[in-house]
């Protein structure tokens, strides 16, 4: 329990956060790190950390207990979806706070890309018996879901990424292994804005680009 200082004055008022960092923990997931806080002597001390991202756009509160540390795991494994943490004092009885820390951000795969060159690229490369590459979007436009139709040549490893127009990745929506044949997915926009998104589908060394217009 805190003493109070004086009838204007909260004794607890620690510094924020300083620091914050976000790199690849085991299993792809999210780790954070951060410096300290500073608070008076005789205050204990947790945090709470936060999260958004862009098809999750609003703050949530990750742990309801708070940390005595400096170090967090997300166990949520994100696939090429921009994330951001933050970080902020939580007294030991979780009902009192002080400012955030700095904000963290990580792209699990989330190299950008040239738009106008990777759309100069061939768009499938062609060996018997099929065609590698992304077939069809539909709708295309779409408001907020668009089915894609890809087709893959080769059994291995295969992902397929959305890019915006600037070359900043949204989403990873395939990452695993696949049989050859033609498969389907699923991209939901609602959480996107209008405009042009690229699709990036890669396997076996071999690169496939298409396109399609969110419109609201």
């Amino acid at each position: 329990m805190f003493d109070v200082a004086g009838p204007d004055r909260d004794p607890f008022q620690p510094t924020a956060p300083t620091n914050l960092s976000a790199s690849y923990g085991a299993g792809n997931h999210p780790h954070l790190t951060w410096t300290a806080s500073s608070a008076p002597q005789g205050v204990s001390i947790g945090y709470h950390v936060e999260r958004k991202s862009t098809v999750a756009p609003q703050w949530l509160q990750l742990n309801t207990s708070p940390i005595y540390g400096t170090t967090y795991d997300d166990p949520i494994e994100y696939g090429g979806v921009p994330t951001w943490y933050r970080v902020r004092p939580v007294s030991g009885d979780g009902f009192k706070y002080s400012s955030y820390s700095n904000t963290a951000t990580i792209f699990t795969h989330g190299q950008r890309i040239d738009v106008a060159q990777k759309l100069a690229e061939p768009k499938a490369s062609v060996k018997e018996g099929g065609q590698f590459g992304m077939r069809r979007s539909y709708p295309n436009p779409f408001n907020p879901v668009t089915t894609l139709e890809y087709e893959i040549v080769e059994a291995g490893r295969v992902s397929l990424r959305v890019f915006d127009a600037m070359g900043r990745e949204v989403a990873a929506l395939v990452g695993g292994y696949h049989e050859p044949g033609v498969h389907h997915v699923t991209f939901d926009g609602r959480a996107l804005s209008s405009g042009v998104y690229i699709f990036k589908l890669v396997s076996g060394g071999r690169t496939s680009l298409t396109k399609a217009l969110l419109l609201r």
